[in-house]
């Protein structure tokens, strides 16, 4: 009986290709167009602005550091009733993110608002 071959299975597209095809391609952007860019996808997306302004040292009045605090207490703390007692995932991100407000608090000399946060449940508005 005749051994039968098997089918080469096609290799998977690397994504590192694509990174640099990207790469070529922000490369010749001017300046201006790539902030547009940026502040556009921070705009559209709230982990994205945690990075870029965690990323670059973006100084944020207290006000607006203990919302965005407080919303970060909220997506960590978040979660699906329905998976109450058992193994859920968890938005780490956010966890981190919490952690590094609270210490741009602290270093703003906001210790009553940080205390506060630290006792806050968050906010899913």
């Amino acid at each position: 009986m005749p051994r039968r071959r098997l089918k080469k299975v096609p290799k998977v597209v690397k994504t590192a290709g694509s990174v640099e095809g990207l790469r070529k391609a922000l490369a010749r952007c001017r300046k201006d167009e790539l902030v547009a860019l940026l502040i556009e996808l921070a705009s559209a997306d709230r982990k994205i602005l945690g990075q870029l302004t965690s990323r670059f040292e973006v100084a944020t009045p207290p006000e607006e550091l203990v919302g965005a605090t407080r919303q970060a207490i909220g997506d960590a703390t978040d979660f699906d009733e329905r998976d109450m007692n058992h193994n859920f995932d968890y938005d780490d991100d956010a966890y981190i993110e919490v952690k590094r407000n609270l210490k741009r608090l602290l270093a703003q000399d906001q210790l009553p608002s940080a205390m506060e946060l630290g006792l806050s449940r968050g906010s899913r508005s």
